[in-house]
């Protein structure tokens, strides 16, 4: 047992060690369905503050509105059209995260089907963390700041997910916002009432000529401190 969780341990460690912001993706091989499902299923597993997992992915497979998608980001646009896929993060919207709305309700009934009385406790404790984070409940910017914070668990879920079985990934924040969520809404696949776009996803495999061992990054004693 102690040798398979040692085993466990390097393979996860090697996920982060071989990860990076590919900037070119091999044009000739395509990742597979499945392949793509285990990352979404990443995402879909990761936890969420209060279980409310205020977020959705839209996998895009069709390759001119991923090439539509990446021109909303002029400066990387060229080499992320390399890419066979991408994932479009969504942030749930303020006003369906209020405690009382009805998205709550869902999905503490339905979906984790709470008891009532469970239900009416956590509600008031995430009506009273609301009041305590924002100037009321209504402060849409701080409850949608909450959100779009939340939505990075399970974009970094899927950057690992991806690495730990050999595909490529690129996370994406600089792109015109407002033209991409336009063109998203044109083409019927964002509801601007219910979500906002917090990030991209470039997916792929890497370009072999842009491959490299190794990882860059502080030592540990510069980033972790123990307290006995």
């Amino acid at each position: 047992m102690t040798t398979n969780i040692n085993e466990r341990k390097e393979m996860f460690l090697e996920s982060y060690e071989s990860r990076f912001a590919c900037k070119k993706f091999d044009t000739t091989r395509e990742v597979a369905r499945e392949d793509m499902e285990f990352i979404l299923d990443s995402a879909k597993l990761t936890p969420s503050s209060f279980g409310l997992e205020p977020w959705k992915f839209i996998a895009v497979n069709n390759k001119d509105l991923k090439n539509r998608i990446f021109d909303t980001a002029p400066r990387l646009a060229e080499a992320m059209k390399t890419a066979d896929k991408v994932i479009i993060v969504l942030a749930k919207n303020s006003s369906e995260l209020r405690y009382s709305s009805g998205y709550v309700n869902y999905m503490l009934k339905d979906v984790k089907e709470f008891s009532d009385s469970q239900i009416k406790a956590i509600k008031e404790g995430y009506r009273k963390f609301q009041e305590r984070e924002s100037s009321s409940v209504y402060d849409t910017m701080s409850i949608y700041h909450w959100s779009w914070r939340q939505s990075y668990l399970p974009l970094s879920a899927m950057i690992i997910a991806a690495s730990q079985i050999g595909i490529a990934t690129c996370p994406i924040e600089e792109y015109g916002e407002k033209q991409l969520e336009r063109m998203l809404e044109d083409e019927g696949i964002l509801n601007r009432n219910e979500y906002s776009v917090s990030a991209l996803l470039a997916v792929g495999y890497a370009d072999p000529a842009i491959i490299k061992e190794g990882k860059e990054r502080k030592f540990r004693p510069d980033v972790v401190e123990w307290i006995d």
